[in-house]
């Protein structure tokens, strides 16, 4: 990075003072601001109190853990270097520079900012690791923000992007490689470039890019946002590191101003609870619906719709090409799996049992671990290929929904088990409804059919 009026910035420096008589805005506190909102916009984003802020000229280095940087239009890269737990606040930066804000070998809560300037059009707005990013608007930069390791993304509007690059590549999010345990929800991004600037006829590259080039990809979850435009508005593909890994796109909306489609993936991907801004939902391929299953023992079994919609959304492959073998029991590893799949708990490569080395699932396992969804069937154990039971399977599902318990009793052969309390917990979401009007059959083992009805119901909830 190029350098220019380099500023070790202090804690002690911090705040900025603002002119005499005016007070410093508290954060915004989205519950009274955001109000009705489904989506962020410009009224509902950004800058807390644009008129109090104290210009700074040139680059600015943050290395104070602890230091807060707020009420200052930045004209420059703001990078934060080795430093923990510092916050941007109420700021409005922008720069012609490679990076606007980038946070190296540190962490940061990037909250209530403005970045970019129609003035001065930058390359790439947000990015580095452990960062939490909310309330931001986006603006004139190539690229809105670069996913780094374990961060969250909240309430982002990105939009009217801009390059000083003669060949701009628009996206609203992007990473090349090494991003892991990523979360997005609220976001609205949509990379049409601003007016004067083109990419893809216009409509920007995508909303979510996601290429191995640099390393390997995990655990990237977006989740009830907004997302429109691009050459696809998702692209998931392998740059070299293989095909990036558990993203999850889920309970979004999506406008009608792709070039080719919703998705491009090379790895079937979890896709559920999309839909049309118009209304409707919208599958991977923009159809409407899931195809009719392909699997030829399905069709006559009580689960054929929820297997159907299971394997359509990319969280359940069949035992064969044409076969799910729905009656068949499904293991303890097998499980991790389809709930990671399924639900958006992370990634975590924390090495928690001794009894899992070498099984396809293992990081499935050590992520259920790490979310607090399972303890092992002992210590440091797993037990990955004993099948589950119902009752097992009623804990794994309230763990990983975070249910609220019940008084209530719904099961009269459950007294005894020590998963009661879950179980009736997973009665009163209207998750399951037992194996007869009065008894749930705790250790009868839970078939691959059952498992998805369960699975479909549980992401509905």
């Amino acid at each position: 990075m190029r350098v220019s009026a380099l500023v070790i910035v202090l804690a002690l420096l911090l705040p900025a003072v603002p002119a005499a008589g005016v007070v410093s805005p508290s954060p915004k506190d989205p519950a009274e601001t955001l109000g009705s909102a489904q989506f962020p916009d410009a009224t509902t984003s950004g800058l807390t109190n644009p008129e109090i802020l104290t210009v700074h000229e040139g680059d600015m280095l943050v290395q104070e853990s602890g230091a807060v940087i707020e009420n200052l239009e930045i004209r420059g890269t703001l990078e934060i270097r080795g430093a923990d737990n510092v916050t941007v606040r109420n700021v409005w930066i922008y720069t012609s520079g490679f990076w606007t804000i980038r946070v190296n070998d540190g962490s940061a809560v990037i909250e209530d900012v403005e970045v970019g300037s129609a003035s001065t059009p930058g390359e790439r707005g947000v990015g580095g690791d452990n960062i939490t990013l909310r309330r931001a608007n986006i603006h004139h930069v190539e690229d809105a923000i670069k996913l780094g390791d374990n961060s969250s993304y909240d309430w982002v509007y990105c939009h009217d992007l801009a390059s000083p690059n003669p060949q701009p590549h628009f996206d609203c999010v992007q990473n090349d490689g090494g991003a892991s345990n990523v979360r997005m929800t609220r976001m609205y991004l949509d990379p049409t470039p601003a007016p004067g600037f083109d990419g893809f006829s216009g409509s920007g590259n995508a909303a979510l890019f996601v290429k191995s080039d640099l390393g390997p990809i995990d655990g990237v979850t977006l989740m009830d946002s907004y997302l429109d435009a691009g050459g696809y508005s998702v692209f998931s593909t392998d740059g070299g590191y293989g095909p990036p890994t558990n993203v999850r796109i889920i309970n979004n909306t999506f406008g009608t101003g792709q070039v080719w489609g919703v998705l491009h993936e090379e790895t079937f991907i979890p896709w559920y609870g999309n839909t049309w801004n118009g209304g409707g939902d919208v599958g991977r391929d923009g159809h409407a619906a899931p195809p009719p299953s392909s699997f030829v023992d399905v069709a006559s079994t009580p689960w054929a719709t929820a297997i159907g919609w299971l394997n359509w959304s990319g969280i359940a492959a069949g035992c064969a090409t044409d076969r799910f073998c729905p009656t068949a029991v499904t293991t303890r590893a097998q499980m991790a799996s389809l709930l990671v799949r399924a639900l958006p708990v992370g990634s975590s490569n924390v090495d928690r049992f001794t009894d899992d080395t070498g099984s396809v699932h293992e990081q499935n396992i050590n992520t259920m671990a790490a979310a607090g969804i399972t303890s092992g069937c002992a210590a440091d154990r797993f037990c990955p290929n004993a099948p589950v039971t119902r009752s097992q399977m009623a804990t794994f599902l309230v763990n990983a929904l975070e249910l609220a318990p019940t008084a209530a009793d719904y099961f009269t052969d459950d007294g005894a088990s020590v998963h009661q309390a879950n179980i009736n917990a997973l009665a009163a979401s209207g998750i399951t409804s037992g194996c007869s009007a009065t008894s749930f059959c705790p250790e009868q083992l839970i078939s691959r059919g059952q498992i998805a009805v369960m699975l479909q119901r549980s992401l509905e909830f």
